[in-house]
Formats: C-alpha cells, sequence, structure tokens
C-alpha cells in the first residue's frame, strides 16, 4: 500500500500503479493500493511512504516460517 503523498510524488498519481512490482529494499512486492490523502499511518510525525504485510517475506517471495528447534 502507497501513500497518497509517495504515489503522487514517484508514480504522478498514475491508477495504473495498482497490481504493478516495484521493489522496496531488494524485496519485489506488489501495489495493492493507495492511501486516501491525508492518511499518515499509526505513528505520529513519521513519514511514511509505503505499507508492506507484517509477514516477513524472502526476495523469492516466499514466507519466512520460524521453526522450533526438535526436542522443544
Amino acid at each position: 500500500m502507497l501513500s497518497y503523498a509517495y504515489w503522487q510524488r514517484r508514480f504522478a498519481g498514475s491508477p495504473a500503479v495498482v497490481g504493478q512490482q516495484i521493489t522496496v529494499n531488494n524485496i519485489p512486492v506488489t501495489v495493492i493500493g493507495v492511501a486516501q490523502n491525508g492518511f499518515l499511518g499509526s505513528f505520529l510525525g513519521v513519514s511514511t511512504a509505503a505499507w508492506l504485510p507484517m509477514m516477513p517475506v524472502t526476495p523469492a517471495g516466499a514466507l519466512v516460517q520460524q521453526r522450533k528447534p526438535s526436542g522443544s
């Protein structure tokens, strides 16, 4: 999800960006939408360009799974 300001600045407000893959920290992600103009997120005073899933992903796109040591 992109912030409205970043969407305007980086993609000139093009609706075609939704569904496209972009790279964030060397990881390809798919843009699923744009936040409403004025939405700042939940961290006051922090400018956010994009929101990513909380579930970590690998560069290949597979979910990272935490494994318990055997015998636990």
